[in-house]
């Protein structure tokens, strides 16, 4: 699927990101902000000589695309804090004779709780 930010086509930055913008349709959006972060907006954009519009989107498209490049979790970063929290034997999870234990124990609760 490709990118759904506008100009990730053509080259990037302040120099190019004016252009671009007028051929991608656009609407107004209003945001709060904290006052500190209002004045650090407005700083950055006079330090650069842009205006904040400008400076915003470039902030936003940036975050977007790093999010957009970041890997999926795999299944250990997902419970990667359970990892050892359970009281049990420390080769549980590759010692086959555990897996078939508990496939027999749960097959034993089943064929009770069928009749």
């Amino acid at each position: 699927m490709g990118s759904l930010l506008p100009g990730d086509d053509l080259e990037s930055g302040i120099a190019y990101g004016s252009r671009r913008y007028y051929l991608w349709p656009m609407t107004t959006m209003t945001l709060k902000l904290p006052e500190t972060l209002r004045r650090g907006v407005e700083e950055e954009a006079r330090r650069r000589g842009v205006p904040k519009s400008v400076l915003v989107r470039e902030c936003l498209e940036a975050m977007l695309r790093r999010k957009q490049r970041r890997k999926l979790p795999t299944c250990l970063d997902l419970v990667g804090d359970l990892v050892g929290s359970q009281p049990g034997p420390r080769d549980a999870s590759v010692n086959r004779r555990y897996l078939e234990e508990a496939v027999l124990a749960e097959h034993g609760r089943a064929r009770k709780n069928s009749h």
